[in-house]
């Protein structure tokens, strides 16, 4: 939740960019500008302050949720919790490999598909991790090009704006759909194990 609000916040001070380029000022005489750089620097520093546990924490989580997957009568998994783990911290992979194993933590935890234990395969995949995903994929995408366009000049500087405003809009977006991601597979897993140990019919 605090990484969504530093993101909202950034993309906040992109906005602030936008609104001084369209009013013709320079950077660096005037006063407005020099406030705006003291706020980014103290928005940047929240953003690694927020988004570096979150990480964290979400990474943790992925790996219990793993687990729990497979001790609630589940078998034939691409990852085991460790791999799971694993894959999160790798460049560029992560991106791809997460947002697999979170859909089959998410059809694994059906709390309907509990006939046999490769059931879950049959499960219907989640639109909530599709759009995580996404949002995931194009928030760093952005940022790139957007670093790419303001290291051209001046010329590139409202379009690389627009680009780092849309990715802190979608990165604030992708920490607020992670938050219902991790509510939703802990209430299906709970579903799951109540329909297999106290409630099978």
């Amino acid at each position: 939740a605090g990484a969504a609000v530093a993101f909202s916040t950034w993309a906040y001070a992109e906005v602030d960019v936008l609104d001084l380029r369209a009013q013709g000022q320079a950077p660096f005489h005037d006063g407005r500008w020099s406030a705006h750089f003291r706020f980014t620097n103290r928005v940047e520093s929240w953003v690694l302050v927020t988004s570096w546990p979150a990480l964290l924490t979400f990474a943790i989580w992925l790996f219990l949720a793993a687990r729990n997957a497979r001790a609630l009568q589940a078998n034939g998994f691409t990852c085991s919790p460790a791999w799971v783990l694993g894959v999160f911290f790798i460049p560029v992979a992560n991106l791809f490999l997460t947002c697999l194993n979170l859909q089959e933590i998410w059809r694994a935890s059906n709390p309907r598909r509990i006939e046999e234990r490769d059931t879950w395969k049959n499960a219907p995949t989640s639109r909530l991790v599709h759009l995580w995903g996404l949002n995931c994929l194009v928030a760093p995408l952005l940022v790139f090009i957007a670093f790419r366009l303001d290291s051209l000049g001046r010329d590139f500087v409202v379009i690389a704006s627009w680009l780092f405003l849309i990715a802190n809009v979608n990165a604030a977006i992708a920490c607020v759909l992670s938050i219902a991601i991790i509510w939703a597979i802990r209430h299906r897993q709970w579903q799951r194990y109540i329909r297999l140990y106290e409630d099978p019919a």
